[in-house]
């Protein structure tokens, strides 16, 4: 798989995802994080289940199933004095777009689930390119796979040209989020429907992602 270089923008959220290389790089996994998630806090003791829902493109799409080009979100932001951590060299906050990353991706885990949602954990979150002060920052988001009772999302961050409109990646990562009730019960999430290669691949991958935060969040139960 390869980084997307650049995603061609249209009005319509499944012709978007179909012509969009939304792949991610392998070379580029970064370390699971080592502080503990929300997950951790709201069922400290509760096993989860490790079972995916993987479908195929002839289920129909209901309330229990929802088809993955359906949570697809974008949002555009331009970078401001505020968003900067210095002034001299005008660097977007890294965490101004760990806000902005996290927002897209729970708006396209609520066109998902369309419940309540709590963020269990943020990994692999990768800044490969700065943006500065004046860039248009383009945030992408999709549902890349569902489990019982949380959704993986993936999301990209690029940097769009003023003048070209040519689109340049700056971060990627996957945010994990679990669906809850109105007394922070967690409910299960629709199933996710794929379509083609790329969104299978994507889900495919999110076995292993869960495996390894499994593994850390497991970690630190047993050392906190």
């Amino acid at each position: 798989p390869t980084l997307p270089d650049s995603i061609s923008p249209a009005f319509d959220r499944k012709s978007i995802l179909r012509n969009t290389n939304f792949k991610r790089k392998e070379s580029i996994h970064a370390p699971l994080p080592t502080s503990r998630t929300a997950l951790d806090e709201i069922t400290p003791n509760m096993q989860i289940p490790t079972e995916i829902h993987l479908n195929s493109p002839e289920m129909e799409v209901g309330r229990d199933s929802v088809a993955c080009f359906e949570s697809f979100t974008e949002i555009v932001e331009m970078v401001f004095p505020e968003h900067a951590n210095r002034q001299d060299l005008g660097i977007t906050f890294g965490g101004q777009i760990m806000r902005w990353m996290e927002y897209c991706g729970v708006m396209a885990a609520v066109r998902h689930t369309r419940s309540h949602l709590l963020t269990a954990s943020f990994d692999s979150l990768n800044f490969l390119r700065p943006t500065r002060i004046g860039d248009i920052v383009v945030v992408r988001a999709i549902v890349s796979a569902a489990f019982t009772h949380s959704v993986e999302v993936y999301v990209t961050v690029q940097k769009e040209d003023l003048k070209s409109g040519s689109l340049e990646l700056t971060n990627d990562g996957w945010v994990t989020m679990v669906g809850v009730d109105t007394d922070g019960c967690l409910i299960p999430v629709p199933k996710l429907i794929t379509e083609n290669d790329e969104e299978i691949a994507r889900q495919m991958g999110s076995l292993e992602r869960r495996e390894r935060r499994l593994k850390e969040r497991n970690y630190i139960s047993k050392t906190a």
